[in-house]
């Protein structure tokens, strides 16, 4: 939702999944995609899509510790 597509993209589905599972995702706001297509997030908003997309569950943030996330406290 922060920026505006899915955290996984593949035109193939077993490539997608490959992804998913190892936890490839990118986040648009560095110089590896297009100018036209970064967002600017803060690094708080980093970090929570980061704790939230942790491939192994048991380290992956629940909805309780999201919420006490510094991007979620200062927005």
């Amino acid at each position: 939702m922060l920026v505006g597509r899915l955290p996984f993209k593949s035109g193939n589905e077993k490539d997608l999944f490959r992804k998913i599972q190892k936890g490839k995702y990118l986040i648009p706001s560095g110089k590896e995609v297009p100018a036209e297509e970064r967002v600017d997030l803060s690094n708080s908003a980093k970090s929570l899509i980061k704790s939230l997309l942790r491939v192994d569950y048991s380290k992956r943030s629940t909805a309780e510790i999201a919420l006490e996330s510094d991007w979620i406290i200062e927005n």
